[in-house]
């Protein structure tokens, strides 16, 4: 997994100086299955539990410095999604400047599509 490789390349100046922050891509196929893309949900899985892994880690070592984000945002327009069964598609370029302003607002968590919380929300009661 490329991005694992990517922070170990970082994390050891990061917690270190005990500063910086972390973004993981992820997306909603990653928390929840989505009917036809099941490789790309299991990768995007992956990337969640890479993230909650990491921020358990940092948390535990008291490293309070290095910031974490998540962002999971619904299906953007890029074309990757072409012929997808879904209601409608996020627009790419105001999907990249609401992360970026939830990233520089140091929020940890990012689900861009009050849909996604209502359902996560509700699979964790109903379970």
């Amino acid at each position: 997994m490329l991005f694992c490789q990517t922070v170990k390349a970082f994390l050891a100046d990061m917690m270190s100086r005990d500063h910086g922050h972390i973004v993981t891509m992820s997306s909603a196929g990653g928390l929840f299955g989505v009917p036809g893309l099941g490789d790309y949900g299991a990768s995007k899985a992956a990337a969640v539990g890479f993230h909650e892994s990491l921020r358990a880690e940092l948390y535990a070592l008291n490293k309070s410095g290095v910031y974490m984000t998540l962002v999971c945002p619904f299906f953007i327009n890029t074309g990757m999604f072409t012929g997808c069964q879904t209601r409608s598609l996020l627009c790419l370029s105001a999907s990249c400047n609401s992360i970026w302003s939830f990233i520089r607002a140091g929020q940890i968590n990012m689900l861009i599509y009050i849909v996604i919380i209502i359902m996560k929300f509700l699979m964790c009661i109903l379970q």
